[in-house]
């Protein structure tokens, strides 16, 4: 939920601290919080997964749509995702809801 957050807030406010002080404050908190939050789940052997770019596997990904492939894109290629997932080892502790390129039709 904190990398929703931080995607929410536009890249040309991350750093304004004359337009908007408070947001750039609010930002630059949640951002340590998650920071802070991989740390310690790395202690523990928890590490994000982000499979943007790999092949759609059902058995580690969660398909949330499926979109007309981008040029240069194959078919059944993940091109967003939604929530990375967790691993801890290489068990899947949350798999990640990803976006997947579909074949045209």
């Amino acid at each position: 939920m904190l990398a929703l957050a931080l995607k929410s807030v536009p890249e040309s406010l991350r750093s304004d601290k004359e337009g908007n002080p408070k947001l750039v404050e609010l930002y630059e908190g949640v951002e340590l919080t998650q920071r802070q939050l991989a740390q310690t789940l790395a202690i523990h052997g928890v590490t994000a997964y982000d499979p943007l770019g790999e092949k759609f596997d059902p058995n580690r990904h969660e398909a949330l749509y499926s979109a007309p492939a981008p040029e240069g894109t194959e078919p059944g290629t993940i091109i967003d995702v939604q929530k990375v997932g967790y691993t801890i080892k290489d068990r899947t502790l949350r798999a990640p809801q990803v976006g997947v390129a579909q074949e045209a039709s």
